[in-house]
């Protein structure tokens, strides 16, 4: 027997040691085995064979591998990248490996209530005279079975403990466990291959149809006796076979051939003519492809200049990270695609990520173009069998280009050559629970794992990278110009103070309103951004002026018209719109502030005659739908397109000349040392959607801050001086990129208990050695309750991350005494949200 290093599937730091037959079970690294942790039946994941040495103690056996020896779900390279991950994160090993891989596929044991098999249910009787017997005590004895969620619930309830217990006794019930079903695998399909040598006679419908006429139901063919669908379906299958290249062909195209297959298959099957098989087929995730990208025959001098320094990189196949900084609409895309021509060409592999999967739509439609069947996708749009189909065609080899958000980041690529990381300065690609990662930093650090070239692509660089680069860590690249040196286009501030200029009760302003009817009189398409979804941002009381707040969570509900509904957009707790004030008990309440659907409601009344669709999480929630709107908006089927920030990112509609900002303030009134960063990357990105075509594009950006820097260098295209301004402000007070900063996080259901629990914390990082860190707090969270939870916080910065990181794992040696109760302390290395 040998022994393996397994991560397992719970909250433990450390990898475990198990015993396997490796005769017998092959090499186990990437693989998933089912191991006993204490009483419980767990998943765990192989890292590696330890060395074959005496130990003093005892080593259980796997009991058994979940995937098949030839079919690893990970590749070996992958190892030391969890590895660093969990350490970096300070995140158990196994649920770092779990996040990385498809949803669904760890079995767990789970306890489960059962009437013991050889009891008559109608002899059993609840045994507590003081309780009236529970519903669960009726669906037991009514055959029904109790989940394992229902039967933890019920084992907490202390009130039930003694009347199971003497059930228990009795003999009655048992507590089993179970194993969780295993909720995504391969999808199969019944096939069937010809067997037999035998030449077929050429029977055409018109032949089969006349020999059954004159009375003959089979026929005799090289000595065998055949019915007339027998031979149908035998020449149907041979035809198919060698139409499709495949020995092997799917019972459900012979059914579509011919209704009488099914029956004949099986006559054919107990004649030894046919054998059947079950063969694996992979869901598509990509459904209609936007459109055709032909491969441009030549290239602008500034992209060709870009390539000559991005190809020789690809060729020593050498860690090489570069920072390109392209305008909107220079052809930051081709490049990528003509890097991952070269990476194939060398026998490597291209893992390309996105914030969103709105871009992972946009680039797909270019990859697949290019590239065809070596594209896949890896994104939480794809069912949880897209998504297991998805990873182990990258897996197996047979797929060399990923394309996904975040979590593409983990892609079982074997030899990754080259990875991009799109508008790299996005913000969704910050994890902001369970594994708290930045997926931007994880693309550089496999880039170096796996000496692949690292593209880190924007508009405008997040001012951390920027810095990289000045420094010399990032080799910086530059495109000034458009592509066919388009113009980019005119920015106008309106300043929303200018009473002459808005009205009060209107979220468009006159000039916008101007600019959109001249567009409209021209065919020309418009966007308008607005980042807040929603009819309205508050529900407000008229006589109290209190806004209708979420029971679970300390913020305001927005209402969505529509729905006829307030919700909560960090909990999903609803209301219906006809509620009372919860301070005064009036009836007299009113939507407040704008949202997309507002803005959708008040363009349509505006412009009657123009056809108006919106784009924000409400709508684009369902691919197909999305992917039929953006479909829409390329054959110019929309005059007017609404959205939040998920229309500002990377899309490329040439017909776009008009953008409108309704409100460029909301980021540079948060409480957050990134938001005059964020609120330029957010006006320059959305711009960058106008004069994409032939025609020159126009800006109108409503403001109630015109003369701020962030705003006004938005206006002149100028990233550098906005980069020196925030160098400047984050030099003292020092935020990053001058030290790090960790948060920790505390969380639960008892305001007291977590307040106390937050200032043990505190102390216990100002305890031994943490000179030259700043420790702040504890403190409440922005937003200090979510989901009845209550938050405070205790942040950590400094410029010496080892000390830094040093102080966590003290807090992390005292979880145990700390964590009473429900509390939770999250660790959130490099926090990019306070909130």
């Amino acid at each position: 027997m040998s022994r393996i290093e397994v991560a397992v599937a719970a909250p433990l730091f450390q990898t475990l040691s198990y015993s396997f037959d490796s005769d017998k079970d092959g090499d186990p690294v990437g693989r998933r085995v089912l191991v006993r942790l204490g009483p419980q039946k767990v998943t765990g994941y192989v890292l590696g064979l330890l060395p074959d040495e005496d130990v003093s103690f005892r080593i259980l056996p796997v009991l058994r591998f979940l995937d098949d020896r030839d079919k690893p779900l990970f590749p070996e390279n992958l190892v030391p990248f969890f590895k660093w991950i969990a350490d970096y994160y300070h995140y158990p090993i196994g649920e770092v490996v779990k996040t990385a891989l498809p949803g669904g596929l760890t079995l767990r044991n789970r306890k489960v209530l059962q009437v013991m098999p050889d009891v008559e249910k109608n002899t059993i009787r609840w045994p507590d005279p003081n309780i009236a017997a529970p519903d669960w005590f009726s669906s037991l004895l009514a055959g029904k079975e109790l989940s394992a969620a229902v039967t933890k619930k019920i084992l907490i309830e202390t009130q039930f403990s003694k009347a199971i217990d003497e059930l228990k006794q009795k003999k009655l019930i048992r507590i089993v466990d179970v194993l969780d079903k295993v909720k995504t695998s391969e999808k199969l399909e019944l096939c069937y291959r010809k067997t037999t040598t035998i030449e077929l006679p050429q029977l055409g419908e018109a032949e089969q149809e006349t020999a059954v006429a004159k009375g003959a139901d089979q026929l005799l063919v090289n000595g065998e006796k055949l019915s007339i669908p027998m031979i149908r379906t035998l020449v149907n299958l041979t035809a198919l076979a060698r139409e499709q290249g495949v020995d092997s062909v799917a019972a459900k195209d012979l059914r579509r051939m011919y209704s009488g297959a099914s029956r004949a298959l099986k006559e054919l099957e107990k004649q030894g003519l046919v054998c059947s098989e079950e063969r694996r087929i992979y869901r598509n995730p990509f459904g209609e492809i936007l459109t055709h990208f032909p491969k441009p025959e030549s290239l602008s001098e500034e992209q060709t200049q870009v390539l000559s320094e991005i190809l020789p990189a690809l060729q020593q196949q050498t860690f090489t990270p570069f920072l390109l900084h392209g305008v909107t609409g220079c052809g930051k895309t081709e490049v990528y695609l003509r890097a991952a021509e070269e990476t194939l060409t060398l026998g490597r592999d291209v893992l390309v990520l996105v914030p969103e999967i709105a871009l992972a739509t946009q680039l797909e439609a270019h990859f697949v173009s290019r590239f065809g069947d070596q594209v896949v996708l890896l994104h939480s749009g794809l069912s949880p069998g897209e998504r297991y189909d998805q990873w182990s065609l990258a897996a197996s080899g047979r797929a060399k280009i990923v394309i996904g958000a975040r979590s593409a980041v983990f892609a079982p690529l074997s030899n990754p050559g080259l990875i991009v990381v799109d508008e790299e300065h996005d913000g969704a690609y910050k994890q902001e629970d369970g594994l708290r990662y930045q997926g931007r930093d994880l693309a550089i650090l496999r880039g170096r794992y796996n000496k692949a070239v690292v593209i880190l692509g924007s508009g405008t660089p997040t001012v951390t990278s920027f810095a990289s680069a000045m420094k010399g860590k990032f080799t910086l690249l530059s495109m000034r110009k458009r592509v066919e040196n388009r113009p980019l286009p005119t920015v106008q501030i309106v300043d929303l103070r200018d009473k002459k200029e808005k009205n009060y009760q209107e979220a468009i302003g006159k000039k916008l309103h101007k600019e959109l009817g001249l567009n409209l009189e021209q065919g020309k398409q418009s966007i308008l951004l607005l980042n807040r979804r929603g009819f309205s941002s508050v529900y407000l009381c008229s006589d109290c002026g209190e806004p209708v707040k979420c029971l679970h969570c300390h913020v305001s509900l927005t209402y969505h018209k529509r729905r006829a509904k307030l919700v909560c957009h960090y909990c999903g707790y609803t209301l219906k719109d006809k509620v009372i004030c919860g301070a005064c008990q009036s009836t007299k309440l009113t939507p407040v502030g704008y949202g997309t659907e507002r803005i959708e409601m008040e363009i349509q009344e505006r412009f009657p005659e123009a056809r108006v669709a919106r784009i924000d999480s409400d709508t684009a929630a369902d691919r197909r739908a999305f992917l039929a709107l953006l479909k829409k908006m390329h054959q110019r089927e929309i005059d007017i397109l609404i959205g939040t920030q998920m229309i500002a990112k990377g899309h490329d509609f040439p017909h776009v000349t008009l953008v409108g900002v309704i409100w460029a303030d909301g980021g540079l009134s948060m409480p957050d040392y990134r938001g005059a960063e964020r609120t330029y990357q957010l006006l320059s990105q959305v711009t960058g959607r106008a004069g994409r075509g032939d025609s020159p594009g126009r800006v109108i950006v409503q403001t109630l801050r015109p003369e701020h820097y962030a705003i006004q260098f938005a206006r002149v295209h100028d990233y550098e001086r906005l980069y020196q301004k925030e160098m400047e402000n984050r030099a003292n007070p020092k935020f990053p990129p001058f030290l790090r900063m960790i948060n920790l996080k505390i969380s639960g259901g008892n305001e007291g208990q977590v307040q106390s629990t937050a200032a043990q914390v505190a102390a216990l990082c100002r305890t031994g050695k943490h000179a030259g860190i700043e420790i702040l707090g504890p403190a409440p969270s922005p937003v200090d309750r979510i989901r009845d939870r209550y938050r405070w916080q205790v942040l950590l910065k400094g410029a010496d991350s080892p000390l830094l990181h040093g102080i966590c794992g003290r807090v992390l040696g005292r979880y145990s005494s700390l964590v009473k109760g429900d509390i939770r302390i999250a660790i959130d290395v490099d926090p990019e949200s306070m909130m």
